[in-house]
């Protein structure tokens, strides 16, 4: 027993030498790593990425970064700068343009003069000296300040605070999976991703405020409230999105679409549409989100159901959703404005939103619209649709590369010529006589038929050209063209062809 316990001892007196190493090799690691360097890297990486963008390039600025326990780091103050894109400064340009022709025509009319236009001086606001310059600066720069929020403004994300870090379990057996909390927009998301290999996708979303995301308000225009609450969680087989079992549930608590303020599509300001509860439930197999529920009941009763087939890149994801929603009549005799948009209820006028074609061809029988939604999640489209049954509508096919026609192989029968196909149908013309000397040749031919004819020859060949006139070369002619003594062939007498 006594050898024992003194075998146990020298033991523990190797291994902690050792693991005190360890332990001291990991705290001052932790502490002495240059965590400003790798945030400095982190925003060089991610700019390295937008250089291609131009004017649309996006920014991204770190306040502090620093280690999360032993695998993971923590940031915090991040902010994610989205440039205005080209169609919202061809609005913005639009509509300034519309302003100044409005302008001129009210100063051509002489309902207004050029000094109440440009907000003119107030006869009750005190006037400032020349000398007051500080005031005149801060006046300068309160103007400049309103041009500049006339125009469109930058999108900012900001992220109060964020850690990940590498699970270390997962890593045993060969996963590398990341394991994430975010707390912005007045609420928290946490999860985990898989980085590298199989492994699973679980995110949940809890009370996160949707009015404090810019992002949301740029995507429909106008801007959406309520609560967002949510769950996704799938599986993802073979290491495959597209071949993923799970499930999807999200809730928004108080929605509200609209302020009353926002254009909608930058033409007309709408009075906001309370949703009341919006619910959406979907359940994926074998890589197809099949969405059961979206329902939503207030200003506009809201149905629908559809799929989505995901794909690796989740914008690419294809869409098939089939929507119908109808406006409350309280809503659409909320005011005049509703009224003339939307039309009043039981009036045969129709109203301004059913002058669009696909609208129009959209409405039903019970004042609803019907609406498919399908092709990617990046640049989703829409088509009337009319019918009950989801899937009866017809989206237009994508056209799809042809394949190209393999050489039909020649029969075993036939007398094949690799070079018979090649080969024209009409046969080709005979090369022209080359230039040469026109004059000499032409005579030469002349003075054969003519001595033919003179021999009385039954075959000789009648030549067009012995009656044509022979026109005169210009200039002396050449020893080609001189006089030739041509030979008898039966012995008669030779003949000298004279010169013309």
């Amino acid at each position: 027993m006594g050898s024992l316990k003194r075998r146990l001892l020298s033991v523990l007196r190797y291994a902690v030498y050792p693991a005190f190493y360890l332990l001291c090799l990991l705290v001052f690691f932790y502490l002495t790593f240059p965590w400003e360097r790798l945030k400095e890297r982190l925003v060089a990486e991610f700019a390295a990425t937008q250089t291609t963008k131009g004017a649309e390039a996006q920014r991204l600025e770190i306040g502090t970064l620093t280690g999360y326990w032993v695998t993971g780091i923590e940031i915090e103050n991040a902010k994610l700068i989205i440039p205005p894109s080209a169609e919202e400064l061809a609005a913005a340009d639009l509509a300034a343009r519309t302003s100044a022709n409005d302008a001129l025509k009210e100063i051509a009319s002489g309902s207004k003069s050029l000094d109440e236009l440009d907000g003119g001086s107030d006869p009750d606001k005190p006037k400032k000296s020349a000398d007051d310059k500080d005031a005149n600066e801060k006046d300068a720069d309160d103007e400049e300040g309103e041009k500049v929020a006339r125009g469109p403004k930058e999108t900012v994300l900001l992220i109060e605070r964020a850690t990940a870090r590498l699970q270390l379990l997962p890593l045993l057996i060969g996963r590398v999976q990341l394991k994430f909390d975010v707390e912005a927009f007045g609420g928290e998301i946490h999860g985990s991703v898989p980085v590298k290999g199989t492994g699973n996708v679980n995110i949940a979303v809890d009370h996160i405020d949707l009015a404090q995301i810019p992002l949301v308000k740029k995507a429909l225009s106008i801007p959406l409230r309520g609560i967002l609450t949510g769950e996704l969680s799938l599986s993802r087989e073979e290491g495959k999105l597209s071949k993923s079992v799970g499930s999807l549930n999200v809730t928004i608590d108080d929605a509200v679409l609209g302020d009353g303020k926002s254009k909608l599509a930058n033409m007309i300001t709408l009075p906001a549409a309370k949703l009341g509860k919006l619910e959406i439930t979907a359940a994926a197999e074998k890589g197809l989100l099949k969405i059961s529920k979206l329902s939503a009941s207030g200003d506009v009763e809201l149905s629908g159901e559809g799929s989505v087939k995901l794909k690796e890149k989740w914008r690419s994801s294809v869409l098939d959703l089939f929507v119908r929603f109808k406006l409350a009549d309280e809503y659409r005799n909320k005011d005049d404005k509703t009224k003339l948009i939307f039309g009043e209820p039981g009036s045969k006028i129709p109203g301004m939103i059913d002058s669009q074609p696909k609208i129009k061809r959209a409405k039903r029988d019970d004042d609803s619209y019907g609406l498919h939604l399908y092709g990617s999640l990046k640049t989703p489209k829409y088509e009337p649709w009319t019918s009950d049954e989801a899937g009866s509508a017809t989206p237009k096919k994508v056209k799809e590369p042809k394949e190209p026609k393999e050489p039909k192989e020649p029969s075993d029968d036939k007398v094949t010529d690799p070079f018979k196909r090649s080969r024209p149908k009409t046969s080709p013309k005979p090369p022209s006589r080359p230039m040469g000397t026109p004059g000499a040749e032409r005579r030469n031919d002349a003075a054969d038929a003519r001595r033919r004819r003179e021999q009385g020859a039954e075959d000789a060949p009648s030549d067009p050209l012995a009656d044509v006139p022979l026109q005169e070369p210009e200039g002396p002619p050449t020893e080609e063209e001189a006089p030739q003594e041509v030979p008898a062939d039966d012995g008669a007498p030779q003949e000298e062809v004279p010169a013309p």
